[in-house]
């Protein structure tokens, strides 16, 4: 769920601004289905299966580009994050997010596994496309 304001394909940051983005654990993959078991096993996707980030502010830093921040909820576990995106509006009814962060599962109360077979990071890159229609 998004709620903004684009004003000349520009977001307008002092009006109300509201995103709040759910992430099903058990989409996440990586290809290889060994690493893709643990990852599901370790983040306990069957008790916590989904991460919510909720936005609590936006600042613009350049054309089309956003520094947000907001907390994000993960195995039971509350951060406060910050990140940057790039926005564009295509057309007048479609917004068009993109983004990259990386994240330390350490920070979330995960441990990172040992296995003489596979090797586990502790940082994940996690990237966002999303597309949105305007109501």
């Amino acid at each position: 769920m998004i709620t903004l304001a684009v004003h000349d394909q520009i977001v307008d940051t002092d009006a109300p601004l509201e995103a709040r983005l759910v992430v099903p654990l058990t989409k996440l993959t990586s290809g290889n289905i060994l690493y893709d078991t643990e990852l599901h096993r370790r983040v306990n996707a069957r008790r916590y299966p989904v991460a919510v980030i909720e936005l609590s502010g936006a600042k613009p830093c350049g054309p089309s580009r956003y520094e947000l921040t907001g907390e994000m909820e993960f195995h039971n576990v509350v951060r406060t994050i910050s990140g940057f995106l790039t926005l564009e509006s295509p057309d007048s009814t479609t917004i068009v997010i993109r983004g990259e962060r990386a994240f330390d599962v350490r920070e979330f109360n995960l441990e990172i596994p040992t296995s003489l077979s596979l090797k586990f990071y502790p940082e994940v890159s996690v990237e966002m496309h999303l597309e949105a229609r305007v109501q």
